[in-house]
């Protein structure tokens, strides 16, 4: 049976069907068989799905590359070509980090202590989903005028 692999960002969302049988599946074997069904040619308008993991064996970056135009979840249009997203340790105020969420069929969440990207007992049952999102960290303080200002701050601003 299959799971549902999403990369928020990149407009990666597929079903994926590990190689080694049934369920529950590893997150390894399922970003492996990602990869192997994207350079097959069995995932609809995609050429290449890949990633990279640092020694920690936590997941830095995210690329699917479409041979077609694409659409978002919400109707917008996108060309063809290579969809690529990085973490980034070193920003400030804020750093970017992957982070991973496990449903199960029924679709609600499946907590783990620590997801680590090869961790054997991170698992995903049939029917289950994968969620990566590319997530923002704040380092240290900031000020709200610098990164949220509402429309009327920003024309009183402006204004002045």
């Amino acid at each position: 049976m299959a799971v549902n692999l999403s990369v928020v960002g990149i407009f990666f969302n597929q079903s994926i069907t590990p190689a080694s049988g049934p369920g529950p599946y590893t997150l390894s074997s399922i970003m492996k068989a990602a990869t192997s069904a994207a350079a097959e040619g069995q995932l609809p308008n995609l050429s290449a799905f890949t990633y990279g993991i640092d020694a920690n064996l936590d997941a830095t970056s995210f690329s699917a590359t479409y041979k077609g135009q694409l659409a978002s979840k919400g109707g917008k249009t996108y060309p063809a070509g290579q969809y690529y997203l990085s973490q980034n340790l070193a920003g400030r105020p804020s750093y970017t980090v992957w982070q991973y969420y496990v449903f199960g069929a029924d679709k609600k969440p499946i907590n783990y202590a620590r997801l680590s990207f090869t961790d054997s007992s991170v698992t995903v049952p049939d029917g289950g989903s994968i969620v990566w999102r590319l997530v923002s960290i704040l380092a240290g303080p900031n000020s709200a005028v610098s990164y949220a200002m509402t429309a009327r701050e920003h024309r009183t601003l402006v204004q002045s």
